[in-house]
């Protein structure tokens, strides 16, 4: 079993090789960290994803378990060891690398494991959470490479309890002096030749067995530790170079690692400016702060590369202007008329480049901003898309281009050039529309208003609600004037009385309380619950009055009704016109139905057809032919041309120019016969000589 030491503090580093059986000799003057040798195992459970080329075993979680790390041509993914040989495969890979080797090692002096990948392209530090997710090193970390990578280790060149990170590279070796959370890289410079055979090596362990501890030499690797005239210690990466003295070893006291056979140079320890630069201990916040954050890289859904991501996970993320109050007044903090912004403590989304055309306002804060070229003046809201401005306490325009909401909660959802002026207006798509009154909606379309408090369009073109409650539907050119009125569709429909309605129709008027209009071209109802279905040009115009269809006709007394026909009139109280032309009732109850010219002129008379028939007293009727009258009460004509029923219940039934002048009398049928005397009964041409 391999068993990975836990993580100590800076300076007692431990770190691990992955993969490879190697070794580095113990050199006790320097006291070099220990090395622990991890090869790889078996795993139990293998992540089902394509087969890795090498699977390597180490603890990436600081819990005493050897956890998975997977090596394919597309990169190194991670697998937490959970116990009882199961392993949970991290979903989030790092980014596909050409990978040669693997460094697990406290890199930034968290206390947790870190991976230092070495590639045949640029290396690449990785930030442990102990957890076995990773973050690419920030730019701090002084770890950036661009050579050709062969292995890493961490070894203490410098004496003062913190492990460098050595690199080999393919065109030579390159230190990173620790300097407490972060790295410098060593510049290397010409010098301090170190000129050795083989036979020179056991010279050289004399003068290291007699410096007292400043030299150190491993026998079998070359590595030779020192420090220089002043006292600093220095470090020589190149190999030895074959024949001559070990000239380089009087005056300053170098390093050499490698093999016989090459020149070294010297390299110079970390400035102090670097130890200086380098950023401060993390606090324990900082770091729990920290243990929230990862770099995730998620697909792009199209078969591209990943995409590198920033994940906050296990908290809530709250930003504030640090003023102590969502509206800028820690002493009145439910106030929205005394505010104060700063322009601080907004979340933007994007660049939100300058280029207002309206100008530039960005001074608000505790704002969602997305997009570029928007504005936000206020607190609490919400801006996105292009070119919108939100100015007002909790405002918000969420998409679309060139909106604005105006006033307090007031909103924008899309459309072009918008405007939510009232307190709790909204607008909902279309073009150029304007809610102006408080809680006005509309809802697409273009140049619509609501300039009511409450009131409603939706969609239309240059529609108008004036008054509260008031509903506009579509159609364009439509006006509601009236208290609760409405109006479905339709082109320059108006409605001015209370609860009244137009439905279609153009230039239709509704003006009485709950009067309607349903269709047609020019009507008008104008009195208390009229109602116009239909037709052109007719009129309702007194209370409770209809007219159904036709064109021309009115309804004009209280409870009067015009159905179909033209030019029809029904002006008597609850009178009746059923079609024809030109036909009226002008008395109470009074009916005509159909024909042409034909009048019911008192209390209950009717006309039922014909042509200029007259019905002129109480209950009398004609029904049919042409120019016939009753004249007298339930007096009655039936057909005929020219006949007369002037007596009380006189009756003339057909014929022509036939009267009934006495009581009950009656006339059937014949031309000019006359029953005069009361009961009298004329029956046609049996009695023409009479």
């Amino acid at each position: 079993m391999i068993s990975i030491p836990s993580w100590g503090a800076r300076g007692s580093h431990h770190s691990t090789r992955l993969g490879l059986a190697w070794r580095v000799s113990s050199l006790a003057a320097l006291s070099l960290a220990s090395v622990i040798i991890a090869a790889p195992v078996e795993a139990r459970v293998v992540p089902a994803t394509d087969a890795p080329v090498s699977v390597r075993m180490v603890d990436l979680t600081a819990d005493g378990l050897l956890d998975m790390v997977f090596l394919r041509p597309e990169g190194l993914s991670i697998a937490v060891n959970r116990a009882g040989g199961v392993f949970d495969e991290q979903l989030a890979q790092l980014p596909a690398v050409d990978l040669v080797d693997v460094l697990a090692s406290d890199l930034d002096g968290d206390g947790l494991v870190d991976l230092y990948l070495v590639n045949r392209g640029p290396n690449l530090a990785f930030l442990g959470d102990g957890a076995g997710q990773f973050v690419e090193a920030p730019e701090w970390l002084g770890l950036a490479d661009a050579g050709q990578g062969l292995s890493a280790e961490r070894v203490d060149l410098d004496l003062i309890g913190a492990d460098e990170l050595l690199l080999h590279n393919a065109d030579g070796d390159v230190v990173f002096w620790a300097t407490g959370r972060g790295f410098q890289r060593a510049e290397q410079t010409p010098g301090g030749t170190i000129v050795a055979t083989d036979d020179d090596l056991a010279a050289l362990q004399d003068l290291v067995s007699r410096s007292a501890g400043l030299l150190a030499l491993d026998p079998e690797e070359q590595l030779v530790l020192g420090l220089d005239a002043q006292g600093r210690p220095i470090v020589s990466l190149g190999p030895l170079q074959a024949g001559g003295r070990n000239q380089g070893l009087s005056g300053v006291s170098p390093v050499a690692r490698g093999r016989a056979g090459a020149v070294g140079t010297l390299l110079p320890p970390p400035t102090h400016e670097a130890y200086e630069n380098v950023p401060p201990e993390l606090t324990t916040e900082e770091k729990e702060i920290l243990g929230h954050m990862s770099i995730v890289y998620l697909p792009d859904g199209q078969g591209g590369p990943t995409r590198k991501t920033v994940r906050v996970s296990g908290v809530n993320w709250q930003i504030v202007s640090g003023s102590g109050a969502t509206n800028g007044n820690d002493d009145f903090p439910d106030s929205v008329s005394m505010t104060t912004v700063n322009g601080v403590g907004n979340l933007i989304v994007g660049c939100n480049e300058m280029g207002h055309p309206l100008g530039d306002n960005r001074t608000g804060s505790h704002n969602i901003v997305l997009g570029r070229n928007n504005n936000y003046s206020s607190f609490g809201g919400l801006v996105g898309s292009s070119l919108n401005d939100i100015r007002a306490p909790f405002a918000m325009v969420s998409g679309g281009k060139g909106n604005m909401a105006k006033s307090l909660y007031s909103s924008v959802t899309g459309g072009r050039s918008n405007t939510a002026k009232g307190a709790y207006a909204a607008v909902t798509g279309g073009s150029f529309n304007m809610a102006t009154g408080s809680n006005a909606t509309i809802s697409g379309g273009q140049g619509n208003t609501a300039k009511a408090a409450r009131s409603s369009i939706m969609g239309g073109r240059n529609n108008v609600t004036k008054a509260t409650w008031s509903s506009i539907s579509g159609g364009s050119f439509n006006t509601a004037n009236g208290l609760h009125s409405v109006i479905g569709g339709g082109q320059g429909n108006r409605t001015f009385g209370a609860r009244s309605t137009v439905s279609g129709g153009f230039n239709n008027i509704a003006s009485g309380a709950q009067a309607s209009v349903s269709g047609g071209r020019g009507n008008t109802a104008s009195g208390d619950q009229t109602s116009v279905s239909g037709g052109a040009y007719n009129s309702a115009s007194s209370d409770d009055s209809s007219v159904a269809g036709g064109y021309g006709n009115s309804a004009n007394e209280d409870g009067s009704f015009a159905a179909g026909g033209a030019f029809n009139t029904a002006s008597g109280y609850r009178s009746t016109v059923m079609g024809g032309l030109s036909n009226g009732a002008s008395a109470n109850g009074a009916t005509v139905s159909g024909g042409v010219g034909n009048d019911a002129t008192y209390k209950g008379a009717s006309v039922s057809g014909g042509f200029q028939n007259t019905a002129s007293s109480l209950y009398s009727s004609v029904s049919g032919g042409v120019s016939n009258t009753a004249s007298a009460w339930f007096a009655s004509v039936s057909g005929g041309n020219s006949n007369a029923a002037s007596e009380v219940m006189a009756s003339v039934s057909g014929g022509t120019n036939n009267v009934a002048s006495g009581a009950a009398s009656s006339v059937s049928g014949g031309s000019a016969r006359t029953a005069s005397g009361s009961n009298n009964w004329v029956g046609g041409s049996l009695w023409e000589n009479q």
